[in-house]
């Protein structure tokens, strides 16, 4: 009951926006309740910048000096508000000097100088905040001005190739889709390597497709032992800190955000035409020595090729996508409760047809300070994530001959098979007539007290709690008009996760002399629960009822499954600095997690120390202030580990099979898993040297950090004789390295009343490599996983070129013929087989870097960003086509050769790839990422509307890539040739190419 309230919720929101606006503005003025709000007398109305450097401070507090009323500055720095007569208003923002100045009815200019000396920016780091100054661990801040200039579905998104150390792919263009997160290179071989996520001070379980990017005021990514350390097991691949936005004293403040635009495919892999489609199939006739008796090698498609008329499948299958966002939100307060609330509503049709995505949301966050000494708040968050639709299949698309039939002009439907008798490729579009629904949810509610201790100054407890409810629904339909060749395929699966955490925090500050100390101290548990169900039917009468009856199948199946796991944790930190030079940070966190063995304590310790040391604050550098904002040097050291293994590995168990006995169906048990009671944690020991500066009043600053880590006690699974009923067995066997260098540069080149020009350069570098897999220093060939080398390499035939046909009896030596690859005799044996394999390169990038140049003259905001990422290898599919060569359409970038052109890059058609070789290429690229061109209004020209601030901009996304890459998109995974998955299907979903999006946007607040 609980699923199907949450997704007619999401279909209510869908289907019917003027409802659920009632219903937001309903409960937001419900809310608004709760501030009280007093008449002013004066209106004033500026702007916040940075004295130096003229930027707008996004986020500074300007409050009525001696109480807790006022605002906050938006997204351009500007603030308006009322003012009692002769008040005083207190300008504050973090890292800056605080001023306190009158207020005039004319526009306040106010200028803050950055505290550099002092550099008092709070950053959040686990379980608290911190000054920038004090951090000793390699902490990343993203602000919030950012995500709000890069009109993203994901948050993630905005982060490609803009922080030092921090891997995101794209690996699909799907709507919808989540990006893939590394952080310093990957620590394990079978358990995840993406980040924590902690939302609010929360791990958080689901995508970040559940969190709204405008809903979120800062960005912090952890990425060394002793900032992560604190997390424990769930730290060793880095940390993203989420922290939400807060409502502020002072009058309400309505915002709305919204953008809207088109997408197309960033560039077309365009298959041959029809005269281009002839010549190869007659090059390929010739080249098989087979005689041509028709021009294209199907009957269906002769009736087109004698009329004239092609089909350009590409175009067919794909459209001009539409995306769209809407983001209002209600934030405001009074002196002892503050509120933040916000709807958000986002739709995306895709280039491809069928692709559809829909995210619709509800976020609340109240805090209230109850008495002097107890404040308590709770975040409560729904979003719903529909990705129904059936789709089109562009791997069958761009196989299609031109002159194949599109339509059956006997039933007025797809042709199934518009190159019968070939059988093998069917019609790209009839995935249109498959029932697909695809809805995902979260709920999320977080609660949180916190007491000052009485008579003890500087102590606080806190206590965090939260739960997580997370259901998906899956139904599909596969009728006769989509291939069903069992009278109709219907399933239904239903998953629900649920995680409840609580938190128990202890903290103590205290000041003495140039002595500062503050511990943390951490006891928590948590508890997830998994439960998923299915059901599965084929052979119905008709296809009226799809999914709705699959009870009316001839042969139905079930089945469900079950799993739960729990955690206990224990946490202590100490922070200590003197005079604000000298730094100590050391952690210890104790984890038990339920699913280890039972020969172990299920618990693991992960120590961590890190020191700092403010050289730009010692007196020998006295003379060097004038220009040397910072200097600090950074060194930590520590352990963190990984769960890195499911439920139910260590126990040995059976599985149910169904066998036939006396004519009766029978159940019986069979062995499925051999369990290790003595399975442990991964483990990864890190050191991090880092170097934080800042020169010229932060004209320059930036940071650079070089890291070792190491991981150990992999968990791998070690193959045994089958003879004993198992293939395998979980083991602690394996060790892997990362080392790296991570720098950040940021200048402002050019600064004056009414232009600027500043910069940010990102550059990182990570070497991965296998120490050990098996304990005994041993590579695993069939694995690919080799001594020495990265966990991701190609290892293939080292291709030479292409047998000529001068070459014909050197090539016979080899069992090759001319226009066949021509490979390496790497052991000089004569021929050519699996032992002249070798190591080609390796998956990961060496190098990836980043470049935003941002230019603002007056009103106007121009930014672009190029990303780049290098040194990598990736097998071409789009190059490898065996002996589908002539049953099939090709791409026209993809040749082939011929006796006459002599190719030594391609092979003849006729060849068949009797190798394996997987065409492996350059997959390096620069892309310009981002760029995005906006218009503040000034306040003369908002005098008399009802806008306090309008900003409005165009931005385009993807807009060009610079590659050697033959293909779609050289970061994007695709199948263009079917994949067998694990359960048997075909999987080409997500054959989605690389969107190009251009969208103009808007930010509003009112007055």
């Amino acid at each position: 009951m609980k699923m199907k309230w949450i997704f007619s919720m999401e279909r209510h929101l869908t289907m019917q926006p003027k409802q659920f606006l009632r219903m937001f503005f309903a409960l937001s003025f419900m809310l608004l309740g709760f501030a009280t709000l007093h008449a002013q007398d004066q209106h004033v109305r500026g702007v916040v910048t940075d004295a130096n450097t003229g930027d707008a401070l996004i986020g500074a507090n300007v409050i009525i000096k001696g109480t807790a009323k006022g605002t906050i500055t938006d997204v351009n720095g500007r603030f308006s508000m009322e003012v009692p007569n002769n008040a005083l208003l207190a300008v504050t923002y973090m890292g800056y000097l605080s001023k306190d100045m009158k207020p005039t009815s004319d526009f306040m200019n106010i200028k803050l100088t950055p505290n550099a000396q002092n550099l008092n920016e709070v950053v959040v780091v686990g379980y608290g905040t911190q000054k920038k100054s004090d951090i000793t661990g390699s902490v990343t801040s993203v602000s919030a001005n950012r995500l709000s200039k890069i009109p993203v579905t994901n948050a993630l998104n905005a982060l490609e190739g803009a922080v030092a150390g921090v891997s995101i792919t794209e690996t699909s263009a799907v709507p919808g889709s989540t990006p893939s997160v590394t952080i310093r290179g990957a620590n394990s071989i079978n358990a995840n390597t993406s980040p924590l996520i902690i939302v609010d001070g929360i791990p958080f379980q689901g995508s970040l497709n559940y969190i709204n990017p405008n809903d979120i005021a800062s960005m912090e990514i952890l990425k060394d032992a002793s900032s992560v350390a604190i997390y424990g097991t769930r730290g060793s691949n880095g940390v993203i800190l989420i922290t939400t936005k807060k409502g502020v004293s002072g009058k309400p403040v309505i915002s709305y955000s919204a953008y809207g635009g088109m997408e197309d495919i960033a560039h077309v892999l365009q298959p041959r035409n029809g005269a281009e489609y002839v010549q190869k199939y007659a090059d390929y006739m010739s080249e098989t020595g087979q005689k041509q008796t028709s021009p294209v090698p199907n009957l269906y498609e002769v009736a087109n090729y004698n009329a004239g008329k092609t089909m350009d499948w590409i175009k067919e299958a794909t459209q001009t996508g539409i995306i769209q966002d809407h983001n209002l939100s209600i934030s405001g307060g009074a002196d002892n409760i503050k509120y933040y609330i916000s709807g958000d509503y986002t739709n995306e049709k895709g280039v491809v047809k069928g692709y559809n995505y829909s995210r619709a949301g509800i976020r609340s966050n109240l805090e209230a300070k109850v008495t002097s000494y107890l404040r308590t708040g709770v975040n409560l968050s729904l979003m719903s994530n529909n990705y129904n639709g059936g789709r089109v299949n562009l791997l069958n698309a761009s196989a299609m001959s031109p002159y194949g039939q599109l339509m059956n002009s006997t039933t007025g439907q797809y042709q199934i098979y518009p190159m019968y008798p070939e059988l093998l490729y069917t019609n790209p579009m009839i995935g249109l007539y498959q029932s697909n629904v695809d809805e995902r949810a979260d709920i999320n509610g977080n609660f949180f007290a916190e007491l000052d201790i009485p008579y003890i100054k500087g102590l606080k407890y806190r206590l965090n709690a939260s739960y997580d409810y997370n259901p998906t629904h899956a139904a599909t339909y596969t009728g006769r008009n989509a291939n069903s060749t069992v009278g109709g395929q219907a399933s239904i699966s239903d998953t629900q996760t649920t995680l409840w955490i609580i938190e128990n925090i202890l903290t103590y500050t205290k000041d003495w002399g140039k002595h500062h100390i503050d511990f943390t101290g951490l006891y928590s548990a948590q508890q997830n629960n998994y439960f998923a169900d299915g059901a599965n039917a084929t052979g119905f009468i008709n296809d009226l009822l799809t999914y709705n009856n699959l009870g009316a199948g001839s042969t139905p199946s079930v089945s469900s499954s079950a799993s739960q796991y729990t955690m206990a944790s224990q946490m202590g930190r100490l922070n200590y600095s003197y005079d604000n030079r000298y730094l100590l940070t050391a952690t210890a966190r104790r984890d038990g997690y339920s699913a280890f063995g039972a020969n172990t304590s299920k618990y693991g310790t992960f120590p961590s120390i890190a020191l700092g040391w403010n050289i730009a604050s010692e007196k020998f550098m006295s003379n060097y202030r004038n220009f040397l904002d910072q200097l600090k040097l950074r060194v930590s050291y520590g352990t963190t580990g990984n769960m890195a293994i499911g439920v139910n590995q260590t126990e040995t168990s059976d599985g149910s099979v169904i066998y036939p006995f006396n004519g009766l169906t029978q159940i019986g048990v069979l062995s499925s898993i051999l369990g290790n009671e003595n399975l442990h944690w991964e483990s990864t020991t890190g050191a991090n040297v880092g170097l934080d500066f800042s020169f010229l009043n932060a004209r320059i600053n930036g940071s650079v950090d070089v890291y070792d880590k190491r991981t150990t006690d992999l968990l791998m699974k070690r193959n045994i004789p089958v003879i004993t009923g198992y293939s395998s067995v979980w083991d602690n066997l394996g060790k892997l390295s990362n080392e790296g260098i991570d720098v950040t540069l940021n200048s402002v080149n050019i600064s004056t009343n009414d232009f600027k020009w500043s910069m940010g350069i990102t550059f990182s570098t990570n070497r991965n490599r296998i120490l050990d897999l098996y304990g005994n220093k041993t590579s695993d060939i069939g694995n690919r996983w080799f001594i020495g080398s990265p966990l991701g390499v190609i290892y293939d035939y080292k291709m030479l070129g292409v047998w000529q046909t001068s070459e014909a009896t050197e090539a016979a030596k080899y069992n090759a013929k001319p226009g066949d690859l021509k490979f390496k005799d790497v052991n000089g044996d004569g021929k050519i087989d699996a032992n002249d394999k070798v190591i080609l390169g390796q998956t990961a990038p060496k190098w990836t870097g980043g470049i935003t140049n941002t230019f603002e003259y007056k009103s106007f905001h121009l930014s672009f960003f190029i990303q780049t990422s290098q040194g990598s290898l990736k097998n071409n599919p789009d190059l490898n086509y065996a002996d589908e060569q002539g049953r099939r359409n090709t791409p026209a970038a993809v040749g082939y050769w011929t006796p006459a052109n002599m190719s030594n890059t391609r092979p003849s058609l006729a060849y068949n790839n009797t190798y394996g070789y997987g065409y492996p290429c350059d997959n390096s690229f620069t892309r310009i990422k981002d760029v995005t061109l906006s218009y503040s209004f000034t306040p003369a020209l908002l005098e008399h509307t009802l806008f306090k601030n309008l900003t409005l901009y165009v931005s385009g996304r993807n807009l060009y890539t610079f590659t050697k890459w033959i293909g779609w998109d050289p970061e994007d995974n695709y199948l263009m040739r079917g994949v067998t998955t694990n359960n048997g299907s075909i999987s080409w979903t997500n054959n989605y190419p690389n969107a190009r999006s251009v969208v103009f946007g808007l930010n509003v607040s009112l007055k």
